[in-house]
């Protein structure tokens, strides 16, 4: 019997056992629970930040933890390859870069779980005076070939902040808050690191979007222990309002790579109107906040 558990999201009780996910990556079962407040989701028992560390440092980790060929230049090769053929972080990169240049009230930049370091090279572009932490090893090495600086090796912790208190003017953390175990503590960790009316900007997976509500306990992004939070966009803000953030812009943004889907169905007749319905109905999801990742902006009170 699955007691009732205190959202980690909002912070009210009542999240209720929705279902148990058994991991592709780990092979170890996780138990999912859903806010009946804020409609967000997370995993209870998280898994430790040693284990964390470890998964995201092995060959568990499906994304970056061993390099291509063993070789770095066939790495970062292999890495732009695959951004030509679909453009993805580029593209977010440059339109949070964008609203980061047109909202924040200096230069000083911290790109929070940089990975390769796509947001840092357009901030940069965009006149910011960049920083960032990755705790990744071989995506470290990767960033500093894109950016020709080192991000710090570690993650947002309190050392961290303590240190750099009041230092900046932006943080970002793009698809990173679902990894973190304890977003409260992350929340209060930007606060503690943003200069006063400092901006923080969130990108998520959205738990909550059209896509997500279709494919229900079969969510893409719903894979532990990578993602152990599955945030809605009313438990995002509640995170960040407890916090001591005002909220300055939400909206959602969906992408899927086309070419991927057209390969799978034939004819290309065929192919071609399924590609334009799928973008149709995800444009529309975006008018309507559905869509499948929420871009948030928050400022520091």
């Amino acid at each position: 019997m699955h007691k009732k558990k205190t959202c980690t999201i909002c912070g009210n009780d009542g999240a209720v056992f929705w279902y148990t996910k058994h991991s592709a990556a780990d092979g170890r079962a996780y138990d999912i629970f859903k806010c009946g407040s804020c409609h967000s989701g997370f995993v209870f028992p998280p898994p430790t930040e040693e284990y964390l560390d470890e998964f995201y440092n092995s060959e568990m980790n499906p994304h970056g933890g061993i390099l291509v060929g063993n070789d770095l230049d066939e790495h970062l090769k292999s890495v732009l390859e695959s951004e030509r053929n679909y453009p993805n972080s580029t593209v977010d990169a440059e339109r949070i870069a964008g609203f980061a240049m047109q909202y924040a009230r200096g230069k000083d930049f911290l790109d929070v779980g940089a990975g390769y370091g796509f947001f840092s090279r357009a901030a940069k572009l965009q006149g910011f005076n960049c920083a960032a932490i990755e705790s990744g090893s071989n995506n470290c090495k990767i960033f500093q070939m894109m950016n020709g600086f080192e991000p710090f090796n570690q993650a947002l912790d309190d050392g961290f902040s303590y240190s750099n208190e009041n230092k900046f003017d932006v943080v970002l953390l793009s698809q990173v808050l679902e990894h973190i175990p304890n977003p409260q503590n992350a929340a209060r960790q930007i606060w503690r690191i943003l200069k006063k009316d400092g901006l923080c900007i969130i990108a998520v997976p959205h738990f909550g979007s059209l896509v997500s509500k279709i494919q229900g306990k079969n969510d893409m992004f719903i894979v532990p222990p990578e993602h152990v939070n599955f945030f809605s966009i009313h438990g995002l803000h509640k995170l960040f309002e407890r916090s001591g953030f005002d909220l300055i812009k939400t909206h959602t943004v969906s992408r899927y790579d086309r070419n991927r889907l057209a390969g799978r169905v034939k004819p290309h007749l065929l192919s071609s109107g399924l590609c334009g319905g799928v973008s149709l109905a995800l444009n529309f999801s975006d008018l309507l906040d559905r869509g499948m990742f929420i871009n948030s902006y928050f400022r520091k009170v």
